[in-house]
């Protein structure tokens, strides 16, 4: 095999049947040469037995005995990775087959080091949900001093030379670990996105972003921490976007329809979000408005052809 011009790092926990869909994602992308770096973090399901009958000898499973936390299962990947690139693929997500390249002929003709795309949102069973475009690469650094405006790592394509300048992830971070990567690439590098949803992220009860709120909440105080004094110098609260939604998310959670409603609505001003205008809505009509307007969401979101692959 020719020297990789992309390392895709992939890691994994007990989340099989998803894995081999976004493996496949990744093993067919178009045109580019790559290799698959899955990191199995102590998997007791049968995540070891169905990669061992991958034959691809692009694919690459490192393996932990015992969870040693995401953000120290990427650097594993990464201190092995050989292209000049490095792509980001969560195990519940899926790559459209031109993700690759679309983001790396963006990224030469832009002289991007780091690049990012638009995103559809999926459920469980592969039912699109809504879409979400990229963030406006203007006064990005300053913005993601606000809230993680990228989004997760499935999407993201970094060099591997602005990765050894700015450093790889922080390992004392979990969840938010991404968060704190993209505000140190965006002061590093060049940043830019590709605006077609070329990722699918699957919305599911096992999301980290759901099931580990607690450490959450400790990621969230380290990044405030870390830069806090940068956005106090900017004229801003650190993170005041993410914590206004995910407190008000809480609030919904707990049945605290009106918080929630007031949380969405002070982030929708600050943040000029019709989203969160709507999110606010959903908060004060309940459940089956809620229903109705991700109803309404998904009708007018067009189901891309490539997701029929995987989903």
């Amino acid at each position: 095999m020719r020297a990789p011009q992309v390392s895709v790092v992939l890691p994994t926990r007990n989340r099989s049947s998803m894995l081999m869909k976004a493996l496949r994602s990744a093993l067919d992308q178009e045109e580019v040469e790559l290799e698959v770096l899955v990191v199995d973090e102590g998997s007791s399901d049968d995540t070891q037995a169905r990669l061992n009958g991958v034959d691809d000898q692009r694919l690459t499973v490192l393996r932990h005995d015992s969870a040693q936390g995401v953000a120290r299962a990427r650097n594993a990947a990464i201190e092995r990775a050989l292209g000049a690139w490095i792509a980001f693929l969560d195990d519940d997500d899926l790559w459209a087959p031109a993700n690759l390249r679309t983001q790396l002929d963006a990224a030469n003709q832009r002289g991007l080091s780091l690049s990012y795309c638009g995103r559809i949102e999926i459920d469980e069973h592969g039912a699109v949900i809504n879409t979400a475009s990229p963030p406006d690469p203007n006064d990005l650094p300053r913005r993601l001093l606000t809230n993680n405006s990228i989004g997760g790592p499935t999407g993201v394509v970094v060099q591997a030379a602005l990765l050894q300048h700015v450093g790889r992830f922080d390992e004392r971070l979990s969840a938010l670990a991404d968060w704190d990567l993209w505000i140190r690439a965006a002061r590093g590098g060049v940043v830019g996105g590709c605006p077609e949803p070329l990722v699918a992220c699957r919305s599911h009860p096992q999301n980290m972003m759901v099931a580990e709120v607690d450490q959450i909440e400790a990621d969230f105080e380290l990044l405030r921490e870390k830069y806090g004094k940068d956005a106090r110098q900017a004229g801003i609260e650190f993170g005041a976007n993410f914590l206004g939604r995910w407190t008000a998310a809480r609030e919904l959670a707990s049945g605290r329809r009106l918080k929630a409603a007031r949380g969405y609505l002070g982030v929708a001003a600050k943040d000029r979000s019709p989203r969160d205008v709507a999110r606010a809505l959903g908060a004060l009509g309940g459940d089956l408005f809620r229903r109705l307007g991700r109803y309404a969401e998904a009708r007018i979101t067009p189901r891309p052809d490539w997701l029929d692959r995987y989903a």
